[in-house]
């Protein structure tokens, strides 16, 4: 079950892979059942002052934040049509630009940080990146729900062929 999941999964990645952002975005509407924009609002009540100013930092933010959740997905379509015959080499591999691709998205966050806070204060900063961490493990959380881990389907085979 997993794997066709799996298939079509990248399969549908495959197709809208130019629409990185709308991937995101559906896995959580499909949790809060809103767009996230509706969503970061609610959070964040922010006053007439400070609302125009975080928006235009925010359009920024969701704009380049896309670019590596593009790569997130590059690496994940890369991972299935390697899956079956997974090497060393190139698990490795996958696994060094998941990290870097992980290192990026901090060195990201942290800069946006810095712009949010000067725009919308310390606090309320923070109340959007913790808002945004929970998005991005909730994202997480689900695309790791539907891909297996290395061997799985291996183990899986054999032990129904058993």
């Amino acid at each position: 079950m997993k794997k066709t999941v799996l298939i079509l999964m990248f399969c549908w990645y495959g197709h809208a892979f130019g629409q990185a952002a709308n991937e995101d975005l559906a896995v959580i509407q499909s949790v809060f059942g809103k767009e996230k924009k509706a969503v970061v609002e609610q959070f964040m009540q922010l006053d007439s002052g400070q609302s125009n100013a975080f928006w235009q930092l925010y359009g920024d933010y969701e704009s380049n934040r896309r670019e590596l959740s593009r790569e997130r997905l590059v690496i994940l379509n890369d991972y299935a049509k390697a899956y079956n015959q997974l090497d060393d080499k190139t698990a490795e591999s996958l696994a060094n630009r998941t990290i870097s691709n992980d290192m990026a998205y901090d060195k990201f966050h942290k800069r946006y940080f810095k712009k949010f806070t000067k725009v919308i204060g310390g606090k309320n900063a923070a109340k959007f990146f913790q808002l945004e961490a929970y998005f991005q493990n909730a994202i997480r959380s689900y695309i790791l729900d539907e891909i297996p881990f290395i061997d799985e389907l291996e183990k899986s085979r054999k032990s129904s062929h058993s």
